[in-house]
């Protein structure tokens, strides 16, 4: 059993890991994003906000597949979890489970045309 210094050191290391995180997503680095993720969730596999970021960042890189198991591992934790359940219901209506890549350095205005873009070439590809 650990005792109270140790476990404020984990804690610490954590959020120092979680502000890593949310910096290298800030800056669309989403490999660096990931990987301090996957670091939180090694010691802290419960944490609902590191698969949240997680899977936003395999999904952003165009990982369908590995960004659906991290919303999925939410949706365990969390059955509720508004983040979660859009994301997955999102990556759920990609077809063919096809890596996609959405240009994001150029700004969120740029990200979301780009999105909505390909929702709607993909929405005309299954009315065919």
């Amino acid at each position: 059993m650990m005792n109270q210094p140790q476990l404020l050191n984990r804690q610490r290391a954590k959020e120092e890991l979680a502000k890593r995180a949310i910096a290298a997503a800030m800056k669309s680095n989403w490999s660096d994003a990931a990987k301090f993720n996957t670091a939180i969730l090694q010691d802290f596999p419960q944490d609902v906000e590191a698969y949240n970021r997680l899977g936003k960042a395999l999904s952003a890189e165009g990982n369908v597949r590995e960004a659906k198991d991290a919303f999925s591992q939410v949706l365990k934790l969390s059955p509720h979890n508004p983040i979660a359940l859009k994301n997955f219901n999102r990556l759920n209506q990609i077809i063919d489970d096809k890596p996609i890549r959405i240009n994001t350095t150029d700004g969120p205005r740029k990200a979301f045309i780009a999105a909505v873009s390909y929702t709607h070439l993909r929405a005309h590809e299954t009315e065919a």
